[in-house]
């Protein structure tokens, strides 16, 4: 197998999908487990060691898109910031992918795409606060220290799109679970009452 040939994976999923697949087809075929050929150890070694410099590479590139001031003009299509969003909320699906995001300024371009005129653009931003902080207690520190939490806040209670406002929420729901920092935060601008009050209006 040539060394320098694509990985038919993007990610840790990927490369699981790709085994399993694997193992399903050898089994299928009635092949014994057998050593691996040293041949394919050498490309799946190097598949795995150029897999997390792809996914960052990808990542610069998508947020190089976002940092265009057209991402914040009314009369600009959305949709290829918005495709860029759902690269990137693909991408940080894990933990080690999500820290990445942070490490290379990532978080940065967030309040730019939350103050977005077009509503897609805002709550995938939204959503993509949720991926990154969901059971990630460095990405919520960083966050919280980044001063996301009261926009969102704001965002919850005066954006005029539903989607948004949900999305927001979710947001605020994956920083503070868990988080010590974030709920200071949170008790901090007097938020607990009406997040309460904004679950409860969606029941």
């Amino acid at each position: 197998m040539d060394n320098q040939e694509r990985p038919p994976f993007r990610d840790m999923q990927g490369l699981l999908n790709f085994a399993l697949r694997e193992t399903a087809r050898e089994d299928a075929e009635g092949q014994e487990a057998l050593p691996m050929d040293p041949e394919r150890r050498i490309w799946l070694e190097d598949a795995l060691r150029n897999l997390s410099v792809d996914l960052v590479h990808e990542l610069k590139r998508s947020l190089q898109l976002l940092n265009s001031d057209k991402c914040l003009d009314s009369n600009e299509l959305p949709g290829e910031y918005e495709d860029a969003l759902d690269s990137i909320t693909d991408t940080v699906g894990s933990i080690d992918s999500a820290n990445d995001f942070q490490k290379i300024g990532g978080l940065t371009l967030i309040p730019k795409c939350l103050d977005s005129p077009h509503p897609g653009i805002r709550w995938r931003t939204g959503h993509l606060i949720s991926t990154l902080t969901q059971n990630n207690p460095y990405c919520q520190k960083q966050v919280v220290r980044a001063n996301l939490v009261p926009t969102l806040l704001k965002m919850i209670e005066e954006d005029s799109d539903e989607t948004v406002r949900v999305r927001c929420f979710s947001a605020i729901s994956s920083i503070a679970r868990g988080c010590q920092e974030a709920q200071q935060e949170l008790a901090k601008h007097d938020a607990h009452s009406f997040i309460r009050i904004f679950f409860n209006h969606f029941q």
